[in-house]
Parts: structure tokens; C-alpha cells; sequence
């Protein structure tokens, strides 16, 4: 398949049994190399802009391959050569697999490479495109840190991705960053690197279907060489419509609770997803208020302990709904007040309060009050885990703002009593 940025082979001979490829020679040597610096004066000549035009480059192959519906299988740094000029190219495409664009399927033929293999192929053996936007994301990882994935691979959970990943959770991804690619002493780059680094965390999300496609993974990377900084994370959503939704409730018949601007029903997707889906009550101005919000600030969000949000209904839909993951283990509530109320171990209610914990401090550093913390909008999974959930009366507070005043919202018996007199609150509240 031509491409400017694939490997172009010029021909194949058989000798003595073996087959033979033979390819353009590419001068520069593998990513890998210059990475890793495996020859010495190499891992100072990438600069901040080389890497981000090697990440384009090879974006672009992706994009290409993808759109014919080819999956590459085996995408890391290994496999992207640079020529005379550090024009990058995606090499080894014989062990690539041809769907139907966009199809997904189930395989047990593993191929790849570890600390770059899909977590997802390896667990569920989902073999699709999304595959190949993880082990970008990857390589990604490696453009910012300078760091090879084959250094980082402890175990199946501590992988190079992993790190950015809990980094990116800690705001803390300047300590990923190699400081001798300038950022420190150049704002701008400081911007590309770390808007680069959290279009990898979106690439390396699970399930398959939060991270973006080759397509917006491109988008992206032009646009932070054109000076634009902000990855729109919902894109990785997906926009669900009114019908599917329908039928995955099948016609929203098994009601799971309340909040304060909605009912939640219990779904079940075509691909086999169990979902919460959040229905707004009567269309409003306050409740579409309050569903752009929840979007906007989950959106934005990414934590452990938080609920997951796989997307929404269209904006411009008569009914606004969203759809979370479903966390079957019900509310905090639940356990303590209810018939399993004895099932919860001191230890693990001892856990399920630094859970909590962890997820406020999250929130309170990103500049989010959620003003609404109550057994009832804590839910646990089936190994309760914590997430914290309802976001509808949650308030932005700038880092400048010490407090903002408004009505007092929240739920009575947890609310606050300063914020309920003054109407002034702040993450203490």
C-alpha cells in the first residue's frame, strides 16, 4: 500500500528457503534508537518539534491503514524508521490483519509487543483499529518522557502507559516530561508536550471505545503544532441516539433510582455493555443547564473513584440522557441501611471512606466542588470500589476564588451548616 509514511518495498526474492523483503533504506535508524540512545550522539538530536512531527507522520500511516481497514498489530518505536531527512515510516506490516473498517472481532491469535499490547486484546482478545490507537499512545508516551516501554514493563499493570496514566490522574505529568527537550525554559513547548501527553491518556483509555480514532488522534496533533492546546476528551464518547437507547432499556423498563434532576434506568448495549443511563426530567432551561455540566465536568474528568461516562444523547435531542458505566453493587447507602447492611467489614468500610477521600481531593484539585456527597451518590462495584457519582449541582471554583456564594443545595442532613446560613461555600464545605 503506497503511502509517504509507510515503508515502501521494492520487491521479495526466495533464497535457500527463506523469503526475503526488499525495502527502501532508511538512513536515520529506528525511533527506538534515538530514544533509547543506542548510538550515543543520537538521543540529543530529537528535538520537541522532531517528535512532533515523527507523531504526525505516523499518525498519518495509522490513519491511512485504518481507513482501508487494516489493523497494524504491532505499532512501537521499534517499528517507525526515519530517513535522511527524520521523515518517519511504519515498517513491518506482515503481521497486519484486514477487517471491515471499523469492525471489531474476537481473536485468540495475540500478537504485539509488551508494554505496547491493547490491554483489551490481551483480556477479552478484541482485535479492531482501537488496538493500534493504544500502542500509538504508547509510543506517544515515549516521545515526552524519552523513556522506551520495554524499560517500564514490571508486570501486566506497570507499563510506561500506566505511568502516564497515574500521572496524568495526579496532575502531575510534568514529572513524566523530559526537561532536556526545553519545555521548562519554553512556554510553548511546556504547551505541546502536555497536551500531547493528555492526547495519550485518552489513547490508552479502557474500554476500547472511550480512546479516540486515528482520525482524531491527527486532528489533534496538527492542531497542537498550530498552537491549539486543549484536547476535547468527549470526542472519545460516543453520541448515542434516542432509539438505542431505547432499546437497551428496553423502553427504560427496570428503574434503578432518583437523583435530583433525573431518574437512572439499568441498560444493556448492542456490544454487551451494561449501562446506568441517567434521563432527565422535564426539558428545561435548568435541566439542560445541568446536563451540559455533568458532560463538561466528567468530561474533563478521569479517576478511579469517579463514574465512568461512555456519552450522552445528542444536545439537540427531546430527551437528554446520559449513559455511565453501571456499578452493580448499588449505593454506600444501601449497605449500611439496608438487609446487607452486615456484609461490610470494618476494613472495608474503612477503605470505601479513603476511596472517597481520594476522589474528593481529585475533584478539589481539578477546581470541582460536588456539593452533593451522601451515602446514596456513593456507589461500589462488585469488589467495592468506590465511585462517586451525580454530578448535577457539582460548581467549577477557580483557583483565585476562595469562596462563591449561592443558595444552599445539597441534601439535608449532609449539608454543611455555614454554607446552609451564609450561602458561601468552598471545597471545605
Amino acid at each position: 500500500m503506497p503511502h509517504k509514511n509507510l515503508v515502501t518495498i521494492y520487491g521479495c526474492a526466495t533464497y535457500q528457503k527463506e523469503f526475503l523483503l526488499v525495502h527502501e533504506y532508511m538512513s536515520n535508524g529506528t525511533l527506538a534508537a534515538h530514544i533509547d540512545g543506542q548510538i550515543s550522539e543520537r538521543k540529543t538530536t530529537l528535538t520537541w518539534l522532531n517528535r512532533l512531527d515523527i507523531a504526525i507522520d505516523i499518525a498519518n500511516a495509522l490513519d491511512y491503514l485504518h481507513y482501508h481497514g487494516i489493523v497494524h498489530r504491532n505499532v512501537k518505536s521499534n517499528n517507525i524508521f526515519l530517513d535522511i531527512d527524520f521523515c518517519a515510516k511504519l515498517a513491518n506490516l506482515h503481521q497486519s490483519k484486514k477487517l471491515n473498517v471499523e469492525a471489531t472481532r474476537v481473536t485468540r491469535d495475540l500478537i504485539g509487543t509488551g508494554g505496547y499490547i491493547d490491554p483489551e486484546l490481551v483480556s477479552k482478545g478484541l482485535l479492531g483499529v482501537k488496538n493500534d490507537v493504544y500502542s500509538f499512545g504508547v509510543v506517544l508516551c515515549e516521545l515526552v518522557s524519552s523513556k522506551l516501554a520495554k524499560h517500564y514493563i514490571q508486570n501486566e499493570e506497570e507499563t510506561l502507559g500506566s505511568l502516564l496514566c497515574t500521572k496524568f490522574e495526579n496532575k502531575a505529568l510534568v514529572e513524566l516530561l523530559d526537561p532536556r527537550l526545553g519545555f521548562q525554559s519554553d512556554i510553548k513547548i511546556d504547551k505541546m508536550m502536555t497536551t500531547t501527553a493528555e492526547l495519550a491518556f485518552w489513547c490508552l483509555q479502557c474500554p476500547q471505545n472511550l480512546r479516540p480514532d486515528m482520525e482524531q488522534v491527527l486532528e489533534a496533533l496538527n492542531g497542537i503544532k498550530q498552537g491549539r492546546y486543549e484536547i476535547n476528551p468527549i470526542k472519545a464518547f460516543k453520541i448515542f441516539h434516542h432509539a438505542e437507547l431505547e432499546r437497551a432499556t428496553n423502553h427504560f423498563d427496570t428503574f434503578l433510582g432518583q437523583g435530583g434532576f433525573g431518574k437512572v434506568y439499568y441498560g444493556k448495549l448492542q456490544d454487551g455493555r451494561e449501562v446506568a443511563i441517567k434521563r432527565f426530567h422535564e426539558e428545561t432551561d435548568k435541566t439542560v443547564g445541568q446536563f451540559m455540566k455533568e458532560i463538561d465536568i466528567l468530561s474533563h474528568l478521569h479517576h478511579q473513584n469517579l463514574v465512568l461516562l461512555y456519552g450522552c444523547s445528542s444536545r439537540h435531542s427531546n430527551k437528554h440522557m446520559l449513559v455511565y458505566e453501571y456499578i452493580a453493587n448499588g449505593t454506600l447507602s444501601q449497605h449500611l441501611h439496608g438487609s446487607s447492611s452486615s456484609k461490610l467489614s470494618w476494613l472495608t468500610r474503612l477503605n470505601i471512606a479513603i476511596e472517597t477521600a481520594k476522589a474528593l481531593v481529585y475533584l478539589h484539585d481539578s477546581g470541582i466542588i460536588h456539593r452533593d456527597i451522601k451515602g446514596s451518590n456513593i456507589l461500589l462495584d462488585d469488589n467495592f470500589t468506590v465511585k462517586v457519582a451525580d454530578f448535577g449541582l457539582s460548581r467549577f471554583l477557580p483557583e483565585y476564588v476562595t469562596h462563591v456564594s449561592t443558595l444552599p443545595v445539597g441534601t439535608q442532613a449532609y449539608i454543611d451548616p455555614d454554607y446552609f446560613e451564609t450561602g458561601r461555600f468552598n471545597a471545605r464545605h
